[in-house]
């Protein structure tokens, strides 16, 4: 690791780290209070930025060419925000978050050798107005364990399976709500042990492109939209339509540095 922090309240702009063996940066608990602003974790050995156990702010900020991940953050003490963030081209996949309670705004990631988001452990992750793209729809999108997930004004788009969980328990939350599903081979992959309570599931005003769902144990193929929504409870008031576009329509909002891509109407700025 370059540079590795335990200390509280301490800020970093404006840094780029490439080539590390391990980690480009890391930091260890107790640390609280951490801002990351404009940093760049690149072309390392493990991943662009790894927390274990701290709090931290990292916003317009970039983590790709990594041979593990963009970001891997771990343990219940966690309490990471990343804003106006780009994660790509990762050897193993984008984002993997372990424990703790996590959100991502405005954020992109794509084109990762493997899933764009795991929350496994008990994480919880909040995912506002970001876009998910994988490569050659040969990798999922977002997959969730058993803590938490609330997705709002979110793309995933060209995955084998844009979001994939299996519960062992009642998950805390687990909302999907104005989110885009385009381009996937297979929208949902959601199972759950027996007897698990899954009232927390909330999915509204969502948009789909024709492809299968497999919700705890039943296959409603691409033509049976009304069966899965009936059987399931999950999706009433949202579409099933084709997507005649070469690109997927980018509701993100995302801002890097000067740059923003897609409308900016739900945006929530920095005070």
């Amino acid at each position: 690791t370059i540079l590795h922090i335990n200390r509280s309240h301490i800020t970093v702009k404006n840094l780029t780290i490439i080539y590390a063996a391990h980690d480009a940066f890391a930091t260890t608990r107790p640390a609280k209070g951490l801002v990351f602003e404009s940093i760049r974790g690149a072309y390392c050995m493990d991943q662009g930025i790894s927390n274990h156990g701290a709090e931290a702010l990292v916003r317009d900020s970039q983590f790709d060419h990594n041979t593990i991940c963009g970001i891997v953050d771990v343990y219940p003490e966690s309490r990471v925000k990343y804003r106006d963030c780009i994660v790509e081209n990762n050897r193993r996949g984008g984002v993997e978050f372990y424990s703790g309670d996590y959100a991502m705004e405005n954020c992109m990631i794509r084109n990762n050798q493997g899933t764009g988001i795991i929350a496994n452990r008990d994480a919880t992750v909040d995912l506002r107005n970001c876009y998910i793209e994988c490569e050659e729809s040969k990798f999922r999108g977002v997959h969730l364990g058993d803590g938490g997930l609330v997705m709002k004004n979110c793309t995933i788009y060209n995955a084998s399976e844009a979001l994939t969980s299996y519960l062992t328990k009642r998950p805390e939350v687990f909302v999907l709500f104005s989110s885009a599903f385009i381009n996937n081979r297979q929208n949902l992959e959601l199972g759950k042990a027996t007897g698990v309570d899954t009232t927390p599931m909330r999915f509204q005003n969502n948009r789909y492109t024709p492809a299968s769902f497999h919700v705890f144990g039943q296959n409603y193929g691409a033509h049976q939209w009304g069966e899965y929504q009936q059987a399931t409870g999950l999706d009433g008031n949202s579409l099933m339509q084709r997507y005649e576009g070469t690109l997927p329509p980018l509701k993100t909002g995302l801002k890097i540095g000067n740059q923003i891509i897609g409308a900016d109407s739900d945006r929530e700025h920095d005070k």
